[in-house]
């Protein structure tokens, strides 16, 4: 995703904005009773060694992923810290969750010898996960280097298993185009990069299976390839699986306003382009000092109560933050929620309202108090008591624009925001100014955090935490959470139903078992567009519901539409390939609105048409006149009557550089592409694919069967075209 903004735009924002608050001063006056807090003793209480004990046990599961093994380990951990720091009311709160499981892969060598060890499959492109029919595929083990063109020049690709190294960027990419079967990583030799972790999935449903393995295991398959032919067999079963997932919860009793709950949050969860490989140590921060504070709080009981909330699905678009708004909605007696996403890469901390999930900056005055208290009145004192100036910035007012929509190219999504949304006062005190170099890759391990760079942030935290559990006067405003609002927002939910149309009775049934992808996107004033997503897997009916969703229009001094798309798969479970896809056509989009939806209500339903198709892929996509990659709209028709398929649909990569067409099986199609310019596409097509040939110069159109066949024939057709004869 792309971020742009026009500068004189930004200028006049930060000038109409409190600038001097962006880094606090201490130079304000501190209100008299704020003396009464000890701060020393309150950072002398913190335990930075404990901190590092939970955050070693947390990350010594092989991961703590949403829906594995590690992550109920993880919360059972939490659960015991709860019970002995002597928390009340410890619980489970349970929900589901979809999530791609790995189900287990391996790699035999059949030749030159026998051998056979573990491999770990990547995140699915999409929808589309990184398994493999049973009994494997065997092929051919090419190395291909760093996967550029001219690294797989003269190798034999086409029906191979390409051997490559991880730090390669995209171009894994070439090897799908170049008929690989799948392509097997080679960890690099010191720590894996986010950047090259997060380039190895795409937001399209491509099937190519991507795997990892071990660094003695890469060493061993190299060596290999250097000798003479390697046949190799491989074997992956991954699959999206509902599971049941749950947020931890336990509370420390008010001694004297335990009507008033104030809500301490954290995930626990880690995530990686490796589900296996999820260690997550920095992710593990925000958790470890929740735990701690749980043991602070139980030896100074404070007046209001605290309920310490360890949410699991973070990574899950907010899921388990999700779910909590929904089963908390009715109680008025929370009145607050700080939450923490803390890292060790630096020492500068924030405080903010919104974050990079639903971008909502329209509760902005409603902070208004809290950032006073925090900025104006405890931090005064606190910097006065321990005789330092906290690096702090402020961002629970209009400048949180420049940390979260401008600073970071890691787009920070918080456990606060689904609250906040709601209708609540929801904080996240964030690490700032830091690019987060190992997180969500199997690097990010507890040797590359920096703990000293968590004191001056865990001394703000604890200190001004303390303060607002014990402050005498009421937290404000009172605030009442809300399903629908134009105004700020709402805590909206969307139902989906997804349904083929049967043509033998001419309605619609269900498609249970398929994967719901439902794109948000926020467009503002001044920017691009901005794109988040849910993954959920349909019941037995073919029905999904997902809370959380945001109204469509937010009006304010900068409105915000927010417009929501969904794609619609089935996926068969065997072989991996996709067996139904989004209609376009005459029964789907035609009919049902499946782009551009408007939450427009508190509860919105929707229909998702979906029909069996085939797949055909296309790659390096471009405007043939100038040989660029541009934005495509894209229209697919019968190649033999030149009008638009009945049944249709697409796909194209979040580059614009590769295109999947969703197409009725063995039925010959043609792809129109018209270049969209400022939101709108051209007239004339910019491009036509009718397979033309020597033999077929008006061409002969394509066919689909399956996605390997697709892929396959397409790549086949072009490689054996004949040349013309010369004529001189």
């Amino acid at each position: 995703m792309t971020v742009a903004l026009i500068l004189g735009t930004f200028a006049s924002l930060t000038q109409s904005s409190h600038i001097s608050n962006v880094v606090a001063s201490s130079s304000l006056e501190p209100r008299l009773d704020m003396v009464d807090f000890d701060y020393i003793n309150i950072t002398e209480d913190i335990d930075l060694e404990a901190i590092r004990d939970y955050i070693a046990n947390l990350s010594n599961f092989e991961t703590r992923a949403t829906g594995y093994v590690g992550c109920e380990k993880a919360a059972d951990y939490i659960f015991q810290k709860f019970n002995e720091f002597g928390l009340s009311d410890i619980h489970f709160e349970y929900y589901n969750v979809t999530v791609p499981v790995d189900l287990g892969a391996n790699i035999t060598v059949l030749i030159p010898e026998n051998h056979f060890f573990r491999a770990y499959p990547l995140f699915p492109n999409d929808v589309q996960s990184c398994s493999i029919p049973p009994g494997g595929i065997t092929g051919k083990l090419v190395y291909g280097g760093i996967g550029t063109l001219s690294a797989l020049n003269y190798k034999e690709i086409n029906g191979s298993i390409v051997l490559m190294e991880f730090n390669s960027g995209r171009n894994w990419i070439n090897a799908a185009m170049l008929g690989a079967k799948a392509v097997i990583f080679l960890p690099p030799a010191e720590n894996f990069d986010r950047s090259q972790g997060l380039a190895k999935s795409t937001e399209m449903p491509l099937y190519l299976p991507r795997l990892l393995v071990s660094k003695e295991d890469s060493r061993y398959l190299y060596n290999l390839t250097q000798q003479g032919e390697v046949i190799v067999n491989v074997q992956s079963q991954m699959a999206y699986e509902i599971r049941e997932a749950k947020n931890v919860v336990g509370f420390i009793r008010g001694k004297s306003r335990p009507e008033e709950i104030i809500v301490i949050s954290a995930h626990y969860d880690s995530w990686s382009v490796i589900p296996s490989l999820a260690p997550g140590a920095d992710d593990a921060i925000g958790i470890a000092t929740l735990i701690d504070l749980a043991r602070l709080f139980s030896l100074r009981t404070p007046s209001r109560t605290i309920m310490f909330v360890a949410f699991s699905g973070h990574w899950q678009s907010l899921a388990g933050a999700r779910e909590f708004v929904s089963s908390h909605f009715t109680d008025p007696n929370i009145k607050i929620m700080f939450n923490l996403d803390l890292s060790g890469d630096v020492s500068s901390l924030c405080a903010l309202f919104t974050g990079y999930f639903y971008m909502n900056d329209k509760p902005v005055e409603r902070f208004g108090w809290v950032s006073d208290k925090m900025f104006r009145e405890y931090l005064p004192s606190i910097n006065a008591q321990l005789n330092q100036t906290l690096n702090v910035r402020n961002l629970l007012g209009p400048e949180w624009i420049e940390e979260v929509y401008l600073s970071r190219d890691f787009k920070v999504t918080y456990d606060s925001e689904p609250y906040t949304l709601a209708g609540g006062l929801g904080v996240t005190f964030a690490s700032t100014g830091t690019i987060f170099p190992y997180r969500l890759t199997p690097s990010d391990t507890i040797d590359k955090i920096n703990f000293q760079n968590l004191w001056s942030q865990l001394n703000f935290i604890y200190c001004v935490l303390y303060s607002f559990a014990n402050d005498s006067e009421p937290i404000q405003p009172s605030v009442q959470l809300v399903k629908y609002s134009t105004t700020f927002g709402g805590f909206s939910t969307l139902e989906g139903r997804i349904v083929e149309f049967d043509y033998r009775t001419g309605w619609y049934s269900p498609v249970p078992g398929s994967i719901a992808k439902v794109n948000m996107r926020i467009s503002r004033e001044y920017f691009q567009e901005v794109s988040n997503y849910f993954i959920v897997k349909v019941d037995e009916n073919g029905t999904f519901i997902l809370q959380g969703v945001t109204p469509s229009i937010v009006i304010g001094a900068n409105p915000t539409e927010i417009t929501f798309s969904i794609d619609a798969y089935l996926i068969n479970q065997t072989t991996g390939s996709i067996e139904y896809a989004t209609d376009f056509g005459q029964y789907g989009a035609k009919t049902f609105q499946i782009h551009n939806i408007m939450i427009d209500r508190a509860y919105r339903i929707v229909t998702i048409p979906m029909f069996r198709c085939g797949t055909i892929v296309f790659y390096n996509v471009v405007n043939p006149a100038t040989m660029r990659q541009v934005p495509m709209e894209v229209t697919i028709n019968d190649f033999l009557s030149h009008t638009q398929s009945i049944a249709w649909g697409y796909k194209m990569s979040e580059r614009q550089t590769e295109l999947m067409a969703f197409v009725p099986p063995n039925t010959p199609v043609e792809i129109l592409l018209s270049e969209v310019i400022l939101g709108v596409p051209v007239a004339i097509p910019t491009a036509i694919f009718i397979n033309s040939s020597f033999e077929h110069p008006e061409g002969a159109g394509f066919h689909a069967g399956g996605p390997k066949q697709a892929s396959k024939v397409f790549i086949e057709e072009i490689k054996t075209r004949k040349s013309p004869e010369k004529s001189f």
